[in-house]
């Protein structure tokens, strides 16, 4: 899938991130206040308060499991929580087997993450997108036409 970039919407504006949101959701929808949820974990309103606005680091220290107790989650909704504790992630290591060309990708990535639009964010995503499903379709050399003979014929490429 290819996306025109013609009308380039503004750059996204992002205050919380999915963790965040998703704990204030959960939160809300079982009628609890901030306090009460604070209560619950052992900790102060503004640590809840904070981490529902993205600056707290809870997700790092076992939240997610303290969450899915004192909320009383469900397996599905625990699961939930843990990817979004993984989506939220900040700090990212590069593996040591990706090309130097991946380390000058993901730099320029991270220089331009909060000029980001939407529309350009969704072409980034088709490219890895249409990558993924070469992985997985591509069996071996890839195909080409070439003439012999004044007949076309099909010659994998090695």
């Amino acid at each position: 899938m290819v996306t025109d970039l013609g009308d380039m919407s503004p750059p996204l504006s992002t205050t919380v991130n999915p963790f965040s949101e998703l704990i204030r959701e959960l939160r809300l929808r079982r009628g609890l206040r901030q306090a009460d949820l604070a209560l619950m974990l052992g900790c102060t309103r503004k640590t809840i308060t904070a981490i529902e606005n993205g600056v707290g680091i809870g997700e790092r220290l076992g939240l997610v499991e303290r969450l899915g107790g004192a909320l009383a989650l469900g397996e599905e909704e625990r699961l939930a929580l843990a990817e979004a504790a993984r989506r939220s992630q900040r700090t990212y290591t590069i593996p040591e087997e990706a090309p130097s060309q991946a380390y000058d990708l993901v730099r320029e990535l991270f220089d331009h993450l909060d000029r980001l639009t939407q529309r350009e964010i969704t072409v980034i995503r088709d490219v890895l997108t249409i990558r993924s499903d070469e992985r997985l379709t591509h069996r071996g050399p890839v195909p080409r036409l070439v003439r012999k003979d004044k007949i076309w014929r099909s010659e994998r490429v090695p």
